[in-house]
């Protein structure tokens, strides 16, 4: 008999696989600098989330053809988070990048809300071919004796039978983020299923 697959060894299945389209590269977190948004400091262990929301931007950008923020760096993305996060709490809401996101592309594209679940996922991609933003805990990764969850944001950008690709501006999660540089990287679906972080939710753009 076959021994059963570690997570880390499944690969995805090519023949059922969808990517968001157009696919473009992305910036890791290759600044890593201090930034300061509402007195609160965003460091390389907490910029995941406006990382994440900045590769969103040049997408939508770069879908929309409209060329205006391709070349944000993630020092101007968080002064334009400024002008709606004003409390340090604020800087790590999905709220507040919701609102920049919604204010960068009125009209042209929106980013909605929906239960978290493997399912909506995928299928957002599927049905719009466009990136989903996501919490997963990086406990194991990172410590395995963690009381809370140690949640980090990361972009969804295809799936298939098997799992989800994502863009991960930290690492590799199987390599407990040695690197901690930005890759593609392939959840199985198991381990999404275990990671995940339900209770918050998931963020799907939508072209209009």
């Amino acid at each position: 008999m076959a021994r059963e697959l570690a997570e880390n060894e499944i690969r995805p299945d090519i023949p059922s696989y969808v990517s968001i389209t157009p696919w473009i590269t992305y910036d890791s977190q290759m600044d890593n600098l201090r930034f300061v948004v509402a007195k609160k400091n965003v460091v390389p262990s907490n910029q995941c989330q406006g990382t994440s929301y900045l590769n969103l931007v040049k997408w939508t950008d770069y879908k929309l053809g409209i060329g205006k923020y391709t070349e944000w760096t993630e020092g101007r993305y968080y002064k334009e988070l400024s002008r709606f996060a004003k409390t340090k709490s604020h800087v790590t809401e999905y709220k507040f990048h919701n609102m920049l996101f919604e204010d960068l592309f009125s009209g042209k594209a929106s980013i909605k809300s929906k239960k978290f679940t493997l399912k909506n996922i995928k299928d957002h991609i599927e049905e719009s071919k466009a990136p989903v933003i996501f919490s997963i805990d990086v406990r194991e990764a990172f410590n395995p004796k963690a009381k809370v969850e140690m949640g980090h944001v990361i972009m969804a950008v295809g799936k298939c039978n098997n799992g989800i690709s994502v863009h991960d501006p930290r690492g590799k999660f199987f390599t407990k983020y040695s690197d901690l540089d930005g890759n593609q990287t392939f959840f199985p679906d198991s381990t999404i299923d275990r990671i995940g972080r339900k209770s918050v939710g998931i963020y799907c753009v939508t072209i209009l």
